[in-house]
């Protein structure tokens, strides 16, 4: 056993999960859709002394509809149903924002240019952020699923 897991002696306090998954929809465009749940595992207080109990902290999720090469963000939204806070919820239209963004070279300075900082919550921005990568892997998976013609050079791959 590793050292630093066999620190691992109580229950986790805390869990974070996202997943994507990816949808072909028509003209062999893509649907993402990302899902940031955070959950909080133990009791505890917040800052003014209100007891916090166990449960889901965040649930929210990003939907973007992909077309073209590079991949463009041609329609994009966002459902956020559990927040800690009811401000939080004034964010929910910030991912409008990069609306238009290709994922290609430069796509996380551009999210976080975008809705980065105080510009919009930062777990939907980690959340946008993360689906880049995954967008790109669902593209591909798409891409995969009918047979190709084998390509004689590495330039003649499709992006």
């Amino acid at each position: 056993m590793k050292r630093l897991d066999s620190l691992k002696k109580t229950q986790p306090l805390r869990e974070r999960k996202m997943e994507f998954h990816t949808y072909p929809v028509e003209n062999g465009n893509i649907l993402v859709e990302g899902c940031f749940r955070d959950e909080r595992l133990v009791g505890g207080y917040d800052w003014d002394g209100t007891v916090r109990k166990p449960g889901v902290v965040h649930l929210m999720y990003v939907r973007m509809l992909l077309a073209g090469w590079p991949l463009t963000i041609e329609e994009i939204e966002a459902d956020m149903e559990v927040v800690p806070r009811e401000i939080c919820r004034r964010m929910e239209n910030s991912v409008q924002k990069v609306k238009g963004l290709s994922i290609s070279h430069g796509y996380t300075r551009s999210v976080l240019n975008c809705i980065g900082s105080s510009k919009g919550c930062t777990h939907l921005t980690h959340l946008v952020v993360s689906m880049g990568p995954a967008s790109l892997h669902g593209y591909w998976t798409q891409k995969m699923v009918e047979p190709r013609p084998i390509p004689n050079s590495i330039e003649e791959l499709p992006g």
